[in-house]
């Protein structure tokens, strides 16, 4: 009797289930094409990553397993295609989500990747592209040492459009297609964070978003708010709820990119919804902490939007550009009054109080959450303690006219920089010639970055200050747009130009250490803009103070320093 042949496990399902070899090409397998056949993908197997099994949850309610990056050897793929791939499904994809391994990018990114030319073409260029910055920043390269990988990736961002559009012409009422497309606009705005462009990542970030309102239950308008609202549900999220989580968070980042407010306010069909909402006494795990955190900081940037357009109405005349008319708006927000619109400032108050009240039942669940002796609790928590205190800094003083009432922050900011210095541990930067970047080098969505930024910004007890910019660039992970290396140089910046102002008025020695009693409201600057110039190695840095001590006008101020590129 002849003995049955083992069935292959590394083909696709239309030729495992007609018992044929399978080709194995990818995305589809040209025997299936050849006789006419729907290809239906393939069955992957686990990734194996430092020769460990790694169990990943489940993130729908179809099993979803996770790719083999030795299935990208394809007679179809480039060898620098299969070369960036590789590093997108070993790298990118691990660190793409954070803290945190996340099985939505290690299974359903990856997943499509293996299915979708689309999806495959978009992955091949990001990962060029990640593995090309390896933990430096993009803006402080210069020209000529990105343009091959820049190159690469323009090749495939082409042919991912090419793929998208072919997709949606020949299957427009596939069900698949706005997971597919929300998964293609999200690997776009990747590429072109590691690119440093603003601009083209905000346009994807639109384009991502006009996706989800044609998807039906995952948009809504609500009869007391101004804004369509985003749906987020805590239970069992599908594909496309995970993907809509993460387009409402890149849209409340985009606020510190360029844009005014978000264009969505986070809301969650289980809960409460508006000013009203009630708050919980208790966190199940920091899965439920994250979702509320989303909304209350949805609700801050909202907030802090309309500031932004009472503040421009009061504004007498048009400054010549983006960057002075952009301070001269935000430090306008200081003297508005309340009469002006009281049920906004109301919402204000009870939107810090809020966020306190965040901060106060996440340590009790800190406290219930076993963790070894010396850590300051799991990095998944870690990190959003720090996204609650940026939230709360950035409206708690924003509405001030007098710097000095922030130093009564100076034991929040003891307390980022204490979690940073922790968190960052003994990571140091990748040598120039590691093969392998050394921790995670980037990440999609802001971690730790903005509450440090703050802190060397607003802090001007000098040894937290100083410890926040070294921090800043002892960080090698660059978190959406946020730069460590070149945030930690324009925040130097500022930082010397007060304390010279501040020495300077006492007489006293550079190496004098400054405390906050030492920083007259003359030396503090209340808003800075950070801006880039067109020559090479300059940034620009446009500060805003009020002449508290004589006119009480609005002062601005334009400084250039160096930018060391690397």
């Amino acid at each position: 009797m002849a003995r049955s042949r083992a069935r292959s496990r590394t083909g696709c399902k239309t030729c495992r289930i007609r018992r044929v070899k399978c080709d194995e090409t990818r995305p589809v397998c040209t025997r299936c094409l050849s006789t006419g056949r729907k290809c239906d993908g393939y069955d992957v197997c686990a990734v194996q990553l430092d020769h460990k099994r790694v169990l990943l949850p489940r993130i729908s309610s179809s099993p979803i397993t996770t790719p083999s990056t030795a299935l990208v050897c394809s007679p179809r793929l480039t060898p620098a295609e299969e070369q960036g791939f590789v590093f997108f499904c070993e790298y990118t994809s691990r660190e793409a989500g954070g803290s945190s391994v996340s099985a939505f990018w290690q299974q359903l990114v990856l997943q499509l990747a293996h299915q979708e030319a689309a999806v495959l073409h978009a992955a091949i260029g990001v990962g060029a592209m990640h593995r090309s910055t390896r933990g430096q920043s993009p803006s402080l390269r210069l020209q000529g040492q990105m343009e091959s990988h820049h190159t690469l990736g323009l090749a495939q961002y082409i042919k991912a459009i090419r793929h998208l559009r072919g997709r949606l012409e020949h299957s427009a009422s596939h069900r698949q297609n706005p997971e597919i497309a929300l998964v293609v606009c999200l690997l776009f705005i990747y590429l072109e964070m590691l690119q440093r462009n603003r601009l083209g990542a905000l346009v994807h970030l639109q384009n991502g978003l006009r996706v989800l309102t044609g998807i039906p239950g995952q948009v809504r308008r609500v009869s007391d708010s101004e804004h369509q609202c985003l749906l987020v549900t805590r239970e069992q999220p599908t594909g496309v709820e995970h993907l809509t989580e993460i387009f409402a968070r890149l849209d409340i980042d985009s606020t510190s990119f360029g844009q005014q407010a978000p264009v969505f306010q986070i809301v969650s069909a289980q809960d409460g919804i508006g000013p009203e909402a009630l708050l919980p006494v208790t966190f199940r795990d920091a899965q439920e902490a994250r979702h509320l955190l989303d909304r209350l900081k949805s609700a801050a940037h909202h907030i802090r939007g309309r500031l932004l357009d009472l503040s421009r109405e009061s504004c007498q005349q048009r400054q010549p550009d983006a960057a002075l008319q952009c301070c001269v708006e935000f430090a306008g927000i200081r003297k508005l009054k309340p009469f002006r619109d009281p049920s906004l400032f109301a919402n204000l108050k009870k939107v810090e109080t809020d966020l306190l009240h965040w901060l106060a039942i996440f340590h009790q669940l800190n406290l219930a959450t076993p963790i070894r002796e010396g850590s300051p609790g799991p990095p998944s928590h870690v990190l959003l303690e720090l996204q609650c205190h940026a939230a709360f800094l950035q409206l708690a003083t924003c509405h001030n006219d007098r710097e000095a009432s922030c130093d009564q922050f100076n034991p929040t900011f003891q307390r980022i920089v204490d979690l940073c210095r922790r968190f960052i541990g003994d990571t140091a930067r990748s040598p120039a010639n590691s093969p392998k970047p050394s921790g995670s080098t980037f990440m999609l969505e802001p971690g730790l970055i903005p509450a440090l930024y703050l802190t060397a910004l607003k802090c001007r007890q000098s040894d937290i200050r100083q410890e926040a910019i070294s921090l800043l660039y002892q960080y090698p992970c660059q978190e959406g747009m946020w730069e460590p290396a070149l945030m930690a140089q324009f925040v130097q910046g500022v930082s010397g130009l007060e304390e010279e102002a501040v020495r300077s008025a006492m007489g006293a020695a550079a190496a004098t250490e400054i405390g906050c009693e030492d920083v007259v409201e003359t030396a503090r600057f209340c808003d800075v803009v950070l801006a880039v110039t067109e020559q090479t190695g300059q940034g620009r840095l446009v500060c805003a103070r009020y002449r508290h001590e004589t006119t009480r006008e609005l002062e601005i101020t334009d400084h250039f320093i160096t930018i060391d590129l690397v």
